[in-house]
């Protein structure tokens, strides 16, 4: 089955912001011989890859990018309308920012040797182990957050782009 890919030009059922192609020059450019080392053959674990980064983007940063989606009916975040680069710079609302795509590549990377996407747990803060005793944080998860990736998208988050960076805890 061949990879969807959202360009900007609002496609049905899309499954990437990135192509094999993009992802294989990205990270040859950052010399990773991990991504190389992929096998396409029967399955091709590139493509794989880069739907569950896509998926991870969707999932978590949904509710926190800038402006609003150009169709109400599109199933992929972007393109967008109405939002600022740097908080003067109009992004074009029929295109994928390179950022987006390279977080895409970056996540598709990560799911190859974890998964990005966990059932949340509680984060225990506190473990006694003779009569078992396990002290809970409140609010804390153990879902693991990207730093590099969403440094990456901070210009294209809300209150992002403008000299400030917003924290995500995911």
């Amino acid at each position: 089955m061949a990879l969807v890919i959202e360009d900007g030009s609002i496609v049905a059922n899309p499954e990437s912001y990135a192509d094999v192609a993009y992802a294989d020059a990205y990270f040859l450019a950052r010399n990773n011989a991990a991504w190389a080392a992929l096998s396409v053959s029967p399955v091709n674990l590139k493509e794989v890859a880069l739907r569950k980064g896509f998926d991870y983007l969707g999932a978590v940063y949904r509710d926190l990018w800038a402006g609003s989606r150009v169709n109400e009916t599109q199933q992929a975040d972007w393109p967008r309308e109405n939002v600022y680069r740097d908080k003067y710079v109009l992004v074009a609302n029929n295109i994928v920012p390179e950022e987006v795509k390279r977080a895409n590549c970056e996540l598709a990377l990560k799911s190859t040797v974890q998964e990005v996407l966990t059932d949340q747990e509680r984060l225990a803060i506190r473990e006694k182990v003779g009569p078992l005793e396990v002290e809970y944080a409140p609010y804390g998860t153990t879902l693991v957050s990207y730093v590099a990736v969403a440094n990456m998208l901070s210009p294209y988050l809300t209150g992002g782009g403008s000299g400030t960076k917003r924290l995500i805890r995911a």
